[in-house]
């Protein structure tokens, strides 16, 4: 819970609303009920008088949890958050993959999945990596013998490329996250391959 009226706090400082998403789940907390429906209701707020440094952060900080990072992302995806910072990522929900290779659902839950196995000494361009590894998908969704998502690493590569910059990360990191998702096909040809 806030200290004090929800709402207050939230018109004081903007990011507040992330933080507030960000402590529950570090600290595996429930919601004050007044602060959920505030956060809720001001979710717009994430984009006015917030630097995107600042927004970069807090998202880095909710995927570097060790336990169950994909919670933090549900909830801001619950809460109207995400639409608002992460759009590219919130079109993930609803989007089918082929059963006989993802038997886990749509895009969404395997995104969410992924970022959930990984080791806890995962460090934070391997979480970027994975959260963004299947961005394209949804851009290159077709549906012939069976839902294809042709050229979807590439793809979304340039879209990781375009999210990243957005967000001002480093270009280094850029580089290092856009070349991860452009490739991660070949690491599924190579296991398949060494089977």
């Amino acid at each position: 819970r806030f200290i004090g009226e929800p709402e207050q706090r939230i018109q004081e400082d903007h990011l507040r609303l992330l933080r507030a998403v960000r402590f529950k789940n570090q600290f595996d907390f429930q919601y004050e009920p007044e602060t959920y429906t505030a956060v809720k209701a001001h979710a717009p707020l994430i984009l006015q008088k917030v630097s995107t440094e600042r927004i970069r952060d807090e998202i880095c900080k909710m995927l570097m949890d060790k336990t169950r990072p994909s919670m933090a992302f549900e909830e801001m995806s619950q809460l109207g958050l995400l639409q608002l910072i992460l759009p590219e990522l919130e079109r993930l929900h609803g989007c089918a993959q082929p059963f006989e290779y993802h038997h886990e659902g749509d895009v969404w839950t395997h995104t969410m999945n992924a970022i959930d196995t990984l080791p806890p000494e995962a460090p934070l361009t391997a979480r970027l990596a994975t959260l963004l590894h299947d961005i394209g998908k949804q851009d290159t969704f077709q549906l012939a013998e069976r839902i294809r998502f042709d050229s979807h690493a590439e793809i979304g590569s340039e879209i990781a490329t375009k999210i990243m910059r957005r967000l001002n990360f480093p270009a280094q990191q850029i580089a290092e996250v856009s070349w991860s998702i452009a490739h991660h096909m070949m690491m599924t040809a190579y296991l398949e391959m060494n089977d």
